[in-house]
């Protein structure tokens, strides 16, 4: 008879996560799994695929984010899933904030230097 363990949805997130400092206030729990197209650690948790910052962000905080708003990484790391390091903002402010290969496109957005 084999011994099959079922670990939680916390318990597998946290398993594929390594502190390392990057340069921020504290260091990130960065996700070494599966990722993304676009750099976001994914895992499989009741037979759906979930972007790991936001199940982590979701565990810390007792509840889903909310309708019209996103989590913004303020390391600036996608791969990071701690949740202090994570912010529930609208998505204008998330896409204010975020960094862009073109300059121009949040231009008007910047503080006069």
């Amino acid at each position: 008879m084999k011994l099959r363990l079922k670990f939680s949805a916390l318990e597998r997130l946290m398993a594929g996560v390594v502190a390392l400092s990057q340069g921020y206030k504290t260091p990130c729990w960065l996700w070494v799994g599966a990722l993304c197209n676009k750099g976001y650690g994914m895992i499989r948790v009741d037979g759906r695929t979930r972007r790991c910052h936001i199940l982590a962000w979701e565990f810390g905080a007792g509840r889903r984010v909310r309708r019209g708003y996103t989590l913004d990484h303020l390391c600036r790391n996608t791969k990071c899933c701690r949740p202090s390091h994570l912010e529930e903002v609208t998505r204008a402010v998330n896409t204010a904030r975020g960094n862009y290969a073109n300059p121009r496109s949040t231009e008007h957005l910047r503080k006069p230097q």
